[in-house]
């Protein structure tokens, strides 16, 4: 599951962003020469990265979105469908906070494939 943001903000203050809003650490990972803010939760990590470089696929419009937060599961031994739930209604409730404080345009995508929420589309 991924979250898309809409916002001109840099990764540095939109991470600084989510940190207030959710009231968790995102920690800055440097590899080459990319880098991401990562949290670990229960049985998930949220990932936060900018200039993901998806070209616009099966309807959705991914150049309209700067930033992309991606929600994986962390654990063997998990219940698969559990797991999947997980990662669905994390990305919901950070989705629905997320537009409830920035105001940004944002979306919700499954598997990179299916539009599955969005808010304030087409304000750019």
């Amino acid at each position: 599951m991924s979250v898309f943001l809409g916002t001109q903000r840099s990764i540095a203050d939109l991470a600084l962003d989510l940190q207030r809003i959710f009231g968790v650490t995102l920690w800055r990972i440097e590899e080459r020469d990319m880098f991401r803010y990562e949290h670990r939760g229960l049985g998930y990590r949220m990932t936060l990265l900018t200039d993901h470089g998806l070209e616009d696929d099966m309807g959705i419009p991914f150049s309209k979105y700067k930033h992309q937060i991606d929600f994986d599961s962390l654990g063997p031994g998990a219940v698969p469908e559990y797991s999947e739930q997980l990662k669905r209604y994390v990305a919901l409730y950070a989705y629905s906070m997320i537009i409830a404080d920035l105001k940004c345009p944002a979306m919700v995508v499954y598997n990179l494939q299916e539009k599955i929420a969005v808010h304030g589309e087409g304000l750019g």
